[in-house]
């Protein structure tokens, strides 16, 4: 798996893993944040490697299914890169000589109270 996509699953866990019943979440939580192989939690549990694996695929998939239901991720992704424009304009040393500037500013202070 590749760096971004446990990101993009560590993010979605955040976001909707309370939703995943309790051996889910433990499963889950073992592999994404604690870094157990599926070998590991298998042995660990005394279950086969392959059920760890369809549950990590199941859990995954309903995450997803969440997301693509609800958005929030999206909506959280949008707002960071809206927030790091704002620092970027604001740390720019000409900032106070350039209306556009504080024109683009307010109007990306807008863009993220609506779409809170």
């Amino acid at each position: 798996m590749q760096l971004e996509d446990r990101i993009r699953s560590g993010y979605l866990y955040d976001l909707y893993g309370e939703l995943l019943n309790e051996n889910q979440k433990e499963i889950y939580e073992e592999y994404f944040t604690e870094d157990l192989s599926m070998s590991e939690i298998a042995e660990e549990r005394g279950i086969t490697r392959q059920s760890v694996s369809d549950l990590i695929k199941r859990c995954t998939s309903s995450l997803e299914k969440y997301e693509s239901k609800l958005g929030l991720l999206k909506r959280f992704l949008d707002i960071r890169g809206l927030a790091e424009e704002i620092e970027e304009i604001a740390s720019d040393k000409g900032i106070y000589e350039s209306d556009a500037s504080r024109k683009r500013i307010i109007s990306l202070s807008k863009e993220i109270a609506n779409s809170l």
